[in-house]
């Protein structure tokens, strides 16, 4: 590593005092010149002997300040060199590294909060692009982090890096959650987030490893899954709405059920279905980034669908969550569903149609947009017996479709 004085072009042979910059070199690479924060008069200074020259006092100590410099670089070095060596960050050091330490624009190890706020940064960039995440879904990412620097700051834990928490650790932060009190699937959503910011440092390589990488703390037990049966569907076309309100949400409601997106994906597809609609040999299919997760959704096109929409040849018009879950009350008595109806029912609705349509769950997943088919499994699916003849159909179908080939024993 070289550390090289110097001062900017055209401020070389003046008597008014100038700040010496730092050129940085290490493995022969040097990286952008930057302020040492030391002003030294031009006509006095070496270059080539990297000093002020005389004896005065101020020339002395000016040239203290630029041994203390050199000697913070290197310190830097070392440290950042035993780190790497003990797996605990990922790349050599560099010089544009040493340069963002040394500025403080970088700590050696992220705290905590450092990494929270990092991927928070990360997820709030994605704004436009197919990635982004709702708006809703970034506030609870923020009262995440909130919650985070409630809690090192009761442990008077602020300067913890991120190297050096545990499972253990991971764990008193659910449990000061829960004391919150939060439920546990909330308490344990907040931890993943933690985990989830350590893991984005791993892939920027800012952290070698993620020391609560397999820390998944209890949700709790499974909700019960409820959905509309066929029933229930059927009364839902046939409900009476003698306002253009009440009939404008059971039309919202109908869409949820028929196609299974979140409220934002649908009102993003029913503003321009061109834009979202890809034709198959199989029959149209509705191919939608989810606003949430950026996952894409491969939905059929039901003729449903279509149905509800011909109403509305301007365009259906918006709703709001909360104008529609003002109805709600209404239309779930009207149809006779016991529970309680929210369109994140109608969502799971949509799962249990396309499984009674005979459907497999693997699929069923990739029409909601799952990243896994655990998610639909545990949120989205409980089997009746209606899906259970649905998949005696569709064997039937295979099996007639398939030719029996008898053999015929030689002698």
């Amino acid at each position: 590593m070289t550390v090289y004085f110097r001062l900017r072009t055209g401020q070389r042979s003046s008597e008014k005092p100038r700040q010496l910059y730092i050129r940085l070199k290490v493995d022969g690479v040097e990286c952008s010149d930057y302020a040492s924060g030391v002003y030294v008069r031009p006509d006095k200074w070496n270059s080539s002997q990297q000093k002020v020259v005389g004896y005065s006092k101020l020339a002395q100590e000016t040239n203290n300040e630029l041994e203390s410099i050199l000697a913070e670089h290197k310190s830097l070095l070392a440290e950042l060199m035993r780190l790497h060596n003990a797996g605990v960050i990922p790349l050599l050091p560099a010089a544009e590294t040493i340069k963002q330490h040394w500025t403080r624009k970088a700590t050696l190890i992220p705290t905590l909060l450092d990494a929270f706020q990092t991927h928070y940064t990360y997820l709030r960039s994605l704004k436009g692009t197919p990635e982004a995440r709702e708006e809703r879904t970034l506030s609870k990412w923020k009262n995440g982090m909130d919650y985070l620097a409630e809690y090192v700051k009761l442990s008077k834990s602020e300067r913890l890096t991120c190297d050096l928490i545990s499972n253990k650790w991971a764990e008193g932060f659910y449990h000061y959650l829960i004391k919150k009190p939060l439920g546990l699937a909330t308490a344990a959503r907040y931890t993943g987030y933690l985990r989830a910011s350590l893991n984005h440092l791993v892939e920027i390589q800012q952290l070698a490893q993620n020391p609560i990488a397999n820390y998944f703390p209890d949700k709790g037990k499974d909700k019960p899954i409820y959905f509309l049966e066929d029933e229930h569907l059927d009364k839902l076309w046939q409900v009476e709405t003698p306002t253009e309100s009440h009939g404008l949400a059971r039309d919202w409601l109908l869409l949820l059920c028929y196609t299974g997106m979140d409220q934002p994906d649908l009102e993003r597809y029913v503003a321009s279905p061109g834009n979202f609609t890809e034709e198959t040999e199989a029959g149209p299919m509705i191919v939608i980034p989810r606003g949430k997760t950026g996952l894409i959704a491969c939905i059929p096109l039901l003729p449903e669908v279509g149905r509800v929409l011909a109403n509305y040849p301007g365009g259906i018009p918006k709703m709001s969550n909360q104008e529609i879950n003002r109805w709600t009350t209404i239309i779930q008595d009207q149809i006779g569903f016991t529970e309680r109806l929210t369109v994140k029912i109608c969502r799971k609705t949509a799962g249990a149609l396309f499984l009674r349509k005979g459907y497999r769950i693997e699929e069923v997943s990739k029409v909601l947009g799952h990243s896994s088919i655990q998610t639909t499994l545990r949120n989205y699916v409980r089997v009746t017996g209606a899906m259970v003849r649905a998949g005696m159909l569709r064997v039937q179908g295979a099996s007639q479709s398939t030719p029996f080939i008898q053999i015929h024993k030689t002698a």
